[in-house]
């Protein structure tokens, strides 16, 4: 069989866009240095696993601290090939006030939008177990972070 030359590439071979896990994220660190999660897109594999909630603060993806990370890497920590899976580190208030670290594993989907328009999002009331509490201090001190990050 013919093979192609060097440095030339299959033009039917195409280089599949990342896939994501349906959540959105603050534009940036706001707790503590800490991204939180303003949003759990419907269908995505994060809504799909009923384990992660609106509020929730994301402290590691994979094992790897979150902690001070610009955007662009944590879009390359969270955004995959369609199939693989990932493990987020989050932190959340439970029913009785006590503060809870969970690690839950998830899988990059196709169908979940990254980085595109907004879709629809989950409501915090519609999350497991009701409304969340809001860990985030930017909300005591009415300081309004955009959430522009979709993943």
């Amino acid at each position: 069989p013919l093979l192609p030359a060097a440095g030339t590439q299959d033009v039917g071979a195409r280089e599949e866009a990342p896939s994501g896990i349906g959540l959105r994220l603050s534009a940036g660190p706001v707790v503590g240095g800490f991204y939180h999660v303003s949003g759990v897109e419907a269908g995505g594999s994060a809504a799909r696993s009923k384990k992660v909630h609106q509020d929730d603060v994301l402290l590691m993806v994979d094992g790897v601290s979150v902690r001070g990370m610009d955007v662009p890497t944590l879009s390359k920590h969270i955004l995959g090939p369609t199939g693989t899976w990932l493990v987020l580190g989050l932190q959340r208030f439970d029913s009785n006030g006590l503060l809870v670290v969970t690690h839950v594993t998830l899988q990059r989907s196709r169908g979940t939008p990254h980085l595109a328009s907004p879709s629809p999002l989950l409501p915090a009331s519609a999350a497991p177990g009701g409304s969340t509490l809001s860990t985030s201090s930017s909300t005591s001190t009415g300081v309004e972070v955009p959430c522009d990050l979709p993943v």
